[in-house]
């Protein structure tokens, strides 16, 4: 055998194409899984310590990081003295098969109201029964009113599944109460009238607690329903000047509760539970030690957890933004808050944070809305009571200013506008366009201007 066979011989076969191509696939596969292995645990790593960072940020600024905290950072009321309870079972008492005949009833007294107009005795007797039916239930919360605080628990902790029926509750039971106030109005009972809207007023503690943006809307979609009684009380019920007393410091009450830096941060309270249970993968917290109730705001996948912190710390980094801003006066915090919306960029990895953004300017706006009207209602108020006393309406506000000071509209730092009719007057903020719109009517929506309109109507007679 010659050399050339030998060597020939002797050479191992050569692999067929697709073993070799399969074989250096298999290698590039194994480079890029231990790549991105590494690429994910630093990320994961970085992230992590980033979101570690902003977390110890809050937490040394002395500001909530759960919602334990976040309840106990205001005082905390003596059994003796807590509204929680009574709250708790009237709105479990509340009768809510009759609501769609409430709201008939409402709608029909609204409408002789709007021509002040005798009520029919029908009518007025059907929103009787409606009463009646709750009595229990408005007993329950007209005891609370006593009460000097309240530690009533929303349950936003333990998800929006079990928050959702408490605060359709709470609406329900605001407009019953509503009910009672114009019936009572419109019967002349004008300072029995006064103390139904502020044991309304009171109920409103229940969501100071857990003062997240759902509650705080629900909280305000409540007093908007009183301001609207406001004008009832005032035109048919002709309170006394000390039950309007009593009410102008209600509404001062209210005012100091409508707290927009609280609500910015009982909403990175809710922010934070939710990427905690993202990131943990946690399917449910514990609502007491016998049993559990889910949220609806869980990630299946642990693989996502640098993704999730990454936006974790966007997002509080968005929420420490709005909670700079805050603590400023109206209207320069509803300025800072548009100046805050203007300056974001669309992010991948900030979609939660983003998706804040014209949520919080809209809240913004509405809590500036509603408290333009408490401020309206407010000084309709200091006007009735001028009124009362002199005989005749003021013609300017300076001379209603001797004794206190007007309150100011919230969208222009100026005072509010008082205004004659031709059958009373009105007072109004000039809204967050900041402009007069004299042809539509209050309160109508967007581009409309905010307050009370009040019409001086004879004393109605006695039913």
């Amino acid at each position: 055998m010659t050399d050339s066979q030998k060597l020939e011989t002797s050479r191992k076969p050569r692999k067929p194409l697709w073993r070799r191509i399969l074989k250096w696939t298999l290698r590039v596969a194994v480079v890029l899984v231990v790549l991105l292995i590494g690429v994910w645990s630093v990320w994961n790593y970085v992230a992590a310590r980033s979101l570690r960072n902003e977390i110890n940020s809050i937490s040394a600024a002395g500001e909530p990081l759960t919602f334990r905290e976040l309840a106990d950072s205001i005082d905390k009321v003596d059994e003796a003295d807590d509204a929680g309870p009574y709250y708790a079972a009237a709105l479990a008492l509340l009768r809510r098969a009759n609501q769609d005949k409430r709201d008939e009833v409402q709608k029909k007294l609204n409408k002789v109201v709007e021509k002040a107009s005798p009520a029919p005795p029908e009518l007025l007797a059907d929103a009787q029964r409606l009463i009646e039916d709750n009595r229990l239930a408005l007993e329950m919360l007209d005891q609370g009113l006593a009460m000097p605080g309240c530690n009533y628990d929303i349950g936003i902790e333990y998800g929006i599944s079990v928050c959702l029926p408490r605060l359709s509750s709470a609406r329900d039971m605001a407009r019953t109460v509503s009910l009672r106030t114009e019936l009572l109005a419109l019967r002349g009972q004008g300072d029995k009238a006064v103390d139904s809207a502020i044991s309304s007023l009171r109920m409103l503690r229940m969501f100071d607690r857990q003062p997240v943006m759902i509650c705080c809307l629900v909280k305000i979609a409540c007093l908007s329903l009183f301001i609207a009684d406001v004008p009832v009380i005032l035109e048919f019920g002709r309170p006394s000047a000390e039950a309007l007393g009593r009410l102008q410091d209600a509404l001062g009450e209210a005012e100091k509760s409508i707290d927009l830096k609280r609500m910015w941060i009982a909403e990175r309270v809710y922010s934070m539970e939710i990427m905690r249970n993202l990131i943990s993968g946690r399917r449910e917290l514990e609502a007491g030690s016998d049993f559990s109730l889910p949220i609806p705001e869980r990630w299946p996948s642990r693989l996502a957890s640098p993704f999730t912190r990454t936006m974790a710390t966007h997002t509080l980094q968005m929420h420490a933004r709005f909670i700079a801003v805050a603590g400023k006066d109206w209207p320069e915090v509803l300025d800072a808050m548009r100046a805050i919306a203007a300056q974001q960029r669309p992010s991948a990895l900030g979609t939660l944070g983003q998706s804040l953004i014209p949520a919080f300017e809209r809240a913004t706006v509405i809590l500036g809305r509603t408290l333009a009207t408490v401020r309206s209602a407010r000084l309709a108020i200091m006007i009735e009571r001028y009124r009362h006393a002199r005989g005749k309406l003021p013609q300017s506000l300076a001379e209603i200013e001797t004794a206190q000071k007007s309150p100011l509209d919230p969208f222009t730092g100026k005072a509010l506008i008082y205004r004659k009719t031709d059958d009373g007057y009105k007072v109004f903020s000039l809204g967050d366009d900041r402009k007069e719109n004299n042809k539509a009517k209050l309160n109508s929506g967007d581009g409309t201007d905010w307050g009370v309109y009040i019409r001086l109507l004879p004393a109605p007679p006695e039913q």
